[in-house]
């Protein structure tokens, strides 16, 4: 046992320590920041990535550096990031593939998404739609659920990222249809190929298709969110359409790396609340059809375990091959 004097000791130790924490989250940051992004530029992720950086800087009169490290289906800048310092200078802007649904397709990962990291703030989110070439004789959902099951393993859908490929098995598992997956290397080629005619069926984050949509080249079925989306209210959610219990969001979120100082996390999500309510910045989430969140650390942790869970049962319910 110890004795009191030791016991003393190691309780002021942790009070310093705890003290020491606190100080450096007051002067933090005092030198520039990186936020690594898992995705190529000009997409959502990176778009966030700048938003976050152009309003730290503005905070904080510290320079944000972001930068692009695509590739392996987020693998690489997600690992990168994950072995980064845990001092708060390195941030990254992750994202629901290389948060969930990497941690359940992959054997092994090189990082883990949980366990890896701090959780920052979810920082917008958006709904994917469903949607088919017009000459598919289905006006809505009920109708496509009714064609397929009159012609199983006789339509086609195509999916250029993993995030989609599991929303659709997540449509078949709930309504007992047999559509075909063909994968493709990139969304834009998959919903081409939806547009042309060459495959029937696709589903993307709704920003990416809704000029096709809105032109009558694609003819949209349904969103995979719980709420219409404010950029096409028009389009029926998947409950509204007849498949309840249906949620799947594509969303972005900041991290740190795991081990970084609580009260310097706790900063930097008091920062990006505060962000998030400034119109400017709503103004252009919304532009690329995702809506502003800001759940903190405890909420995004619990909200990260809830959709691991749902996509490892749908993984596992459906067959799905894990890759290595």
């Amino acid at each position: 046992t110890m004795s009191a004097a030791a016991l003393a000791r190691l309780a002021a130790c942790g009070s310093c320590l705890l003290w020491t924490f606190a100080a450096a989250a007051q002067s933090y940051p005092t030198k520039p920041i990186k936020i690594l992004v898992a995705y190529p530029p000009g997409g959502a992720n990176d778009l966030f990535a700048r938003l976050v950086g152009e309003k730290l800087t503005e905070a904080w009169g510290q320079p944000v550096v972001i930068e692009n490290k695509p590739g392996a289906n987020a693998i690489i800048g997600t690992e990168l990031a994950a072995k980064s310092a845990p001092d708060g200078y390195t941030l990254l802007m992750g994202a629901t593939g290389s948060h969930t649904v990497n941690a359940v397709l992959y054997n092994r990962l090189a990082y883990d998404p949980v366990k890896g990291f701090e959780p920052i703030t979810l920082i917008a989110s958006a709904p994917m739609v469903l949607f088919v070439h017009p000459s598919v004789p289905a006006k809505s959902v009920p109708e496509l659920i009714a064609l397929a099951k009159s012609k199983p393993g006789k339509l086609f859908y195509g999916a250029g990222a993993s995030l989609f490929h599991l929303a659709v098995e997540l449509f078949k598992s709930k309504t007992g249809t047999n559509i075909v997956y063909t994968p493709y290397r990139g969304s834009m080629p998959a919903m081409l190929d939806v547009i042309s005619g060459q495959v029937q069926i696709g589903m993307d984050v709704i920003q990416t298709p809704l000029p096709h949509i809105r032109e009558g080249k694609l003819r949209a079925l349904a969103v995979t969110t719980k709420r219409r989306s404010p950029a096409a209210p028009e389009i029926p959610t998947m409950a509204e359409a007849g498949v309840p219990d249906y949620e799947l969001a594509a969303w972005s979120a900041l991290y740190a790396p795991a081990g970084t100082p609580k009260p310097v996390v706790a900063k930097l999500n008091g920062a990006i609340q505060k962000m998030l309510k400034q119109a400017d910045v709503r103004e252009k989430i919304a532009h690329v059809g995702y809506e502003p969140v800001g759940l903190g650390p405890a909420e995004l942790t619990a909200f990260m375990d809830r959709e691991i869970k749902a996509l490892r049962k749908l993984v596992s319910d459906a067959g799905i091959a894990k890759l290595d």
